[in-house]
């Protein structure tokens, strides 16, 4: 009986922790997105006139690059 509480208390804490530690992650990707598309309407923004713009995301989660070409 001691047995089976035990495991029941370690799936429930340990359904918490990955609820928590996704909502968490979906947070930052959020935060992140919004973050990127306020870098790009800049981007835009300051070059509106140029022929070609270059926009670079290096990896998930980081901040878009926004650079002219020349």
């Amino acid at each position: 009986m001691k047995t089976s509480k035990n495991k029941k208390l370690i799936a429930i804490f340990g359904s918490v922790g990955i609820l928590t530690l996704g909502i968490s992650l979906m947070i930052i990707i959020k935060y992140q997105y919004h973050t990127n598309q306020l870098i790009i309407a800049d981007c835009f923004e300051n070059y509106e006139n140029e022929t070609t713009v270059t926009i670079k995301k290096h990896v998930i989660g980081s901040a878009v690059t926004c650079k002219r070409n020349e």
